[in-house]
């Protein structure tokens, strides 16, 4: 018994490492710079740029410069839910999913909900 255990552990620390490089490499990257286009719930329509840098410890510093205003927030990868971002000064959540041709396509509201404006960030 002792001895299939000291195995299993031989096993566990071994694999460990590649397990949790492997995770990190199935994530996506959504780093770089988007024209942004979108829709506020009132209709509002509205244009700008969105910067996406990857931190190093796999969150993502997000600037965007939309209808004149500066948000800065922090995303996260939520898997296969896409790119959560939230803007606290604002108290702002969007989450984004990449699309085939490369484009985030997201949707945004107050922190928590309810999610009812849209908006489309398409890689330069």
């Amino acid at each position: 018994m002792l001895i299939r255990v000291f195995v299993l552990m031989l096993v566990v620390l071994a694999v460990g490492p590649f397990a949790a490089v492997s995770a990190r490499a199935q994530q996506a990257d959504y780093s770089g710079v988007y024209d942004t286009t979108g829709a506020a719930a009132n209709g509002m329509r509205y244009s700008g740029v969105t910067d996406v840098a990857r931190n190093p410890d796999g969150s993502y510093a997000v600037e965007q410069s939309v209808g004149g205003q500066m948000l800065h927030g922090t995303g996260y990868d939520e898997g296969k839910q896409g790119l959560r971002v939230v803007f606290p000064e604002f108290g702002l959540e969007a989450i984004y999913v990449r699309q085939p041709d490369g484009r985030l396509e997201g949707v945004w509201g107050n922190i928590g909900g309810p999610f009812d404006s849209t908006e489309t960030l398409i890689p330069r």
